[in-house]
């Protein structure tokens, strides 16, 4: 894979190449010291690795900032999401969008440790789940009542 530097030649050599600096491809590679096939294939459009997005990744980065967000707005709320609304959430996402193959079983372990510092998932304590008992409108009227 070429490095930055050699992509910077590359690019210099487009750019040479359509002033129209050289008679063919090939001597305008060979005078920036490129390979022409890499050259050639710049030429036609291709990028460089570095700026592909890799074949295994599921989610686009706009739809992996939507599953953080969501979490987020979750926690806001006080509900404490789960891998299961995680991985709910990116195949609801994956089947509207253009790759059709939904995410598998350890995506959402990969997804968490590469989003640690954003996502952290917690579990509901007892008193927690005592308090949403309470807060029951029909539990808070009979109360009242009495």
């Amino acid at each position: 894979m070429p490095s930055e530097t050699d992509e910077t030649t590359i690019s210099l050599a487009i750019h040479a190449w359509k002033r129209g600096e050289f008679p063919s491809k090939a001597a305008c590679a060979a005078k920036f010291g490129v390979e022409v096939h890499l050259f050639k294939a710049r030429l036609a459009g291709r990028r460089p690795r570095t700026e592909k997005r890799p074949a295994n990744c599921r989610l686009l980065p706009a739809e992996e900032r939507a599953i953080i967000e969501f979490m987020g707005r979750l926690a806001d709320l006080g509900i404490h999401g789960t891998r299961k609304t995680i991985e709910t959430h990116a195949n609801y996402l994956i089947s509207h969008g253009e790759s059709g193959k939904l995410v598998s079983t350890h995506w959402t372990t990969r997804f968490l440790r590469k989003h640690r510092d954003k996502i952290r998932l917690r579990r509901d304590t007892i008193k927690e789940l005592d308090r949403a008992v309470a807060e029951d409108p029909e539990e808070l009227k009979k109360w009242y009542e009495e």
